[in-house]
């Protein structure tokens, strides 16, 4: 066992310098999961490679042994090919249980014998506790449950056991639940199972979409006849509505929403079938239809531009979507391919923003998964806001960096952007949003000099190899990484000094392109000492709710967001009145941060405990 922190970084530097050409890059500790994740470049000899059927067994085992794990194993659960690598994916073990969220990815470049590992921080303590409970009596404490099986969880350094339990919530629905021994739950996962039926026939028929959405498309904002109003519509907003093909499936003579890139079903509340159809599909904003057919004409096309760029069946394939699938004004991906869009406020599926952003999500899940750790989870974040700006911008530059500009940026709720002036240095310990902002308007400052296709091609390409517990700086790198792994290093310029205008890279090695004007940074906004803000908390958020009083000069409503200590939104609400009320229902105790935005603009955050 190792002891300390020391002894760690001896023993890693030791193996790194068998094994590896490059310096080790350590990630910065998580602030919430205790991982990290390093990089290195290895030497890979592709002709001794093609005779073995695991040929990056023998360096983790190596790593593991001049590392001094003697317990630890490795085992490769997956290999996956990106346009221009393999990539080998191992699952860490400790005396045969699998240890959660602890990975580890060689990758290997088509072009030459550049390699790079990836590895999720192993432990430096491992706890002398056992495994009290079989997993087969798990089943009378959980009589919900599909499975459940022994596993090893991080907490900060230290390996300790728990249990890893699938419980069923109602088809299609399971959730993926990590217990101590004491069964205190650590964390939980949402998963959806979908299965697809038999190929049926293909046909193009016509449809009515947003292209991409009615306030971008008509160069206006939200207000005046540019309002939801209840999910009616008007001749502004039908006048925004653009005809298009769109690829359904025969089914005997019935046309559904389904092709391979996607299939609209009913998965969440509320009840709401499909539309079907015998012709076209030409609906307007006061029906559901549209929703449907909007969100699979987008998906469609942002698929045509992937096609387009090499990247043929990024989602392995057709994802589901509930256009209606939440009450409120919240869309979310559950791993398993299943997207739902809320209808809460602006109905999201109106806006391609929301679908695209969502996407990328099952697009993440699809080409790296391991979306654990808050930094890994602000790039996720961030990757889908730049997506959807990206298209948006494909479309019209009008207002392409503002995000969900018409289910956003209105009295519902204040949208996010992709041109924010922060930095990695400001980035918050627990919002994955706000984070998320800076992510992507780096890559979309790096779209704007490099081209979509290149930007997204080398994007792709990095994210094979993200990990949990990776941090933003290190995803940079691998976009430098896979820039010369597809293009030679063409793009190391201009994307080396915006990520460093950023604060994601530290130094460039060729001069700055004399296009590239530096990023200012303003300074941070004082607060207005008109505006004050109180948070009341007599009952240490036990039984009664926390109230958070506001008062501002300026008019515009007041957002207040619920997060956990994993950077996990649970709660959004919404106000112009001079307070809101936050219910400690169905909460667990522990720690929990209350953020107050007001005009798009973060205000105060408060920290609070739930005894």
């Amino acid at each position: 066992m190792l002891s300390n922190n020391h002894m760690f970084i001896r023993a890693l530097a030791i193996a790194f310098m068998l094994i590896a050409n490059g310096a080790i890059t350590y990630g910065q500790p998580d602030l919430t999961l205790g991982n990290t994740a390093s990089y290195t470049k290895i030497d890979w000899d592709p002709t001794v490679a093609r005779t073995m059927q695991d040929p990056g067994k023998p360096i983790i085992d190596q790593f593991l042994r001049e590392g001094g794990y003697v317990n630890l194993d490795a085992e490769l659960v997956d290999i996956k090919r990106s346009k221009a690598s393999t990539i080998y994916c191992y699952q860490f073990f400790y005396a045969g249980i699998p240890i959660h969220h602890m990975e580890a990815k060689i990758k290997v470049s088509d072009k030459s014998s550049d390699a790079r590992i990836g590895l999720s921080m192993l432990p430096i303590e491992i706890s002398d506790e056992k495994h009290g409970i079989q997993s087969r009596d798990l089943e009378s404490y959980f009589p919900e449950a599909v499975y459940s099986t022994p596993i090893y969880y991080l907490e900060g350094s230290k390996l300790l056991p728990g249990y890893r339990i699938k419980v069923k919530r109602g088809n299609p629905y399971f959730t993926v639940e990590i217990f101590d021994l004491e069964l205190n739950k650590l964390s939980s996962e949402d998963l959806v199972s979908f299965y697809h039926s038999v190929q049926l026939t293909d046909t193009t028929v016509k449809g009515y979409v947003f292209m991409p959405d009615p306030v971008t498309s008509a160069n206006t904002v939200y207000g005046g006849n540019f309002v939801d109003n209840s999910d009616q519509t008007n001749p502004f907003l039908d006048n925004e509505r653009v005809l298009v093909d769109i690829e359904v499936t025969d089914n005997a003579g019935t046309l559904e929403l389904e092709n391979q890139w996607v299939k609209i079903v009913d998965m969440g509340p509320p009840a709401l079938p499909p539309a079907t159809s015998t012709g076209d599909f030409l609906y307007d904003r006061s029906q559901s239809g549209f929703e449907d057919v909007n969100t699979l004409y987008h998906i469609s096309n942002f698929q045509a531009f992937l096609i387009g760029i090499g990247y043929s069946n990024i989602t392995g394939g057709p994802v589901n979507f509930d256009p209606h699938g939440d009450l409120n004004d919240n869309s979310y991906f559950l791993p398993g391919s299943g997207i739902f869009l809320g209808i809460g406020g602006v109905d999201d599926a109106e806006d391609a923003d929301v679908i695209i952003h969502e996407y990328g999500h099952a697009v993440s899940n699809s080409i790296a998964g391991t979306n654990s750790g808050m930094e890994r989870q602000s790039l996720d974040e961030g990757f889908g806001d730049y997506l959807a700006a990206s298209y948006s911008n494909a479309i019209t530059s009008y207002r392409a960096t503002d995000i969900f500009t018409w289910d956003g940026h209105n009295v519902f709720w204040s949208g996010r952007s992709a041109s924010v002036q922060r930095t990695y240095d400001q980035i918050s310990p627990f919002d994955i949003y706000y984070n998320g902002e800076i992510w992507s308007s780096a890559l979309f400052a790096f779209e704007t000099y490099n081209g979509r296709a290149i930007a997204t091609d080398i994007l792709l390409e990095s994210m094979y190899s993200y990990l949990p517990g990776m941090n933003m700086k290190q995803a940079a790198d691998l976009m430098i990484d896979a820039d010369t792994t597809l293009y030679g290093g063409a793009s190391y310029p201009y994307l080396c000094y915006i990520m460093k205008d950023y604060s994601f890279v530290d130094t460039c090695t060729v001069p700055r392109p004399s296009g590239l004007p530096v990023l200012v940074i303003p300074e941070s906004p004082k607060e207005k000492v008109e505006s004050t803000f109180e948070l009341l908390n007599s009952d240490q958020f036990g039984n009664e709710s926390i109230t958070v009083n506001f008062t501002a000069v300026d008019e515009g409503a007041f957002e207040v967001n619920l997060y956990n200590t994993l950077g996990q939104q649970l709660n959004t609400l919404r106000s112009s009145n001079q307070s809101v009320l936050i219910s400690p229902e169905n909460l667990e105790r522990g720690i929990y941060f209350i953020e107050v935005i007001h005009k798009g603009e973060k205000k105060v955050t408060f920290k609070v405990i739930r005894q």
